[in-house]
């Protein structure tokens, strides 16, 4: 069972399968241009000899090196559903590597971390109206609208669980764009919950907040 949005690997010399969406899901880009960090997140199911589980898989990228790490394995991920529910998720490390890009910029952070979820949890972020992430880290914090990630859910259950549950998310949206749009424009504000905000980001929010142009 699959859907044109999930793909399926299987590795026969360990006997394991990955199912997971075949694109990720945007989180959040701190500026609107393609340097700048982001976070996005897959929805990944592993099936091996040993052992089988429901993930999240949650990825920061700084490609410039201007916000610096964000220890997502010192935190926590929050997701709210309908306003009112909320469902702390743990971290487990699965990667921090830094590595150069060019001769001409800095160096990267790349950091990547799973969090164990279940078929109940992943129905009820499909069935919500509304869901919320906050993502908490060693030196930063970031709270995004994720309401598309309602359809993004959707699809990985019906091409995992049940063929006939949310037929209507099969249909073509480019909710990954919308969704990228509308939590980078207000990336200095958020940079103002930052723990290791820089002082030029500091002032630039400052000069928001009051109006000064």
């Amino acid at each position: 069972m699959a859907n044109k949005f999930i793909r399926v690997d299987h590795d026969k010399f360990t006997n394991k399968t990955t199912t997971q969406m075949d694109t990720e899901y945007p989180i959040y880009r701190f500026e609107q241009h393609e340097n700048n960090p982001d976070l996005h997140v897959y929805i990944k199911h592993v099936s091996a000899p040993d052992a089988e589980g429901l993930l999240l898989y949650l990825y920061y990228r700084d490609r410039t090196d201007s916000y610096g790490w964000f220890f997502l394995r010192n935190g926590t991920f929050i997701i709210n559903i309908n306003g009112i529910e909320n469902i702390e998720l743990e971290p487990h490390e699965a990667y921090a590597e830094v590595s150069a890009i060019t001769s001409y910029e800095s160096e990267k952070c790349s950091e990547c971390d799973y969090y164990f979820i279940d078929q109940e949890l992943l129905k009820k972020i499909c069935d919500a109206k509304t869901v919320d992430f906050k993502i908490i880290g060693g030196r930063q914090v970031v709270e995004s609208s994720a309401n598309t990630f309602i359809n993004y859910a959707q699809r990985f259950y019906n091409g995992f669980y049940d063929e006939n549950a949310y037929l209507d998310a099969l249909e073509e949206q480019d909710f990954e764009k919308k969704e990228t749009e509308t939590n980078s424009g207000s990336g200095c504000m958020v940079s103002l919950l930052m723990m290791l905000a820089t002082l030029s980001s500091f002032v630039a929010c400052l000069i928001l907040i009051l109006g000064i142009v």
